[in-house]
């Protein structure tokens, strides 16, 4: 059967223009059809004691979470990466999310030229982390997903290249 979702941050912007509250808007969502919720992992952290009984309350669940991640940013960075993804993991298994959204990380303005040293470098360094993070989601039944991302910064802006992370 198929579900429908919607970003919780069309959620919040709606309330906002119509002057409705939080759980209006969650029931008229709900009434509309859908039952699963896009969460952003920064607001869910800040907000988790209020948004998730509203939630609950509305019939609505977590789909998904998502993330911004700066794997690999620095060269010993596997235990910097550890904890970002630590925190994102414990918060799907409080929201019983089974998926996680990982946009990985960015290139900085040297390493954007692709096939370059630092390109190459970086990238191997945001897939050992984008490793982790999949090794440590399965110890809790969560799967990790990637999307391609708009932007030349994203080393996995391009099919081709999200294709290699896939692989």
């Amino acid at each position: 059967m198929n579900q429908l979702s919607i970003f919780y941050e069309h959620i919040a912007e709606a309330a906002e223009q119509c002057g409705l509250s939080l759980e209006e808007v969650c029931c008229k969502v709900k009434e509309f059809g859908y039952d699963l919720v896009e969460m952003d992992a920064a607001r869910l952290m800040r907000e988790e004691e209020k948004i998730l009984p509203l939630l609950a309350k509305s019939g609505l669940a977590v789909n998904c979470i998502y993330n911004f991640f700066s794997l690999g940013e620095k060269e010993d960075h596997l235990e910097e990466d550890r904890v970002q993804i630590e925190k994102v993991i414990d918060l799907a298994v409080r929201a019983n999310c089974s998926r996680i959204l990982v946009v990985a990380g960015f290139l900085k303005e040297d390493e954007l030229e692709r096939g370059s040293a630092g390109y190459i470098a970086h990238r191997e360094r945001i897939a050992e982390g984008v490793r982790l993070a999949v090794e440590m989601a399965a110890k809790k039944g969560i799967t990790v997903i990637m999307e391609d991302f708009d932007g030349l910064s994203a080393p996995f802006s391009t099919t081709d290249e999200l294709l290699w992370f896939m692989e």
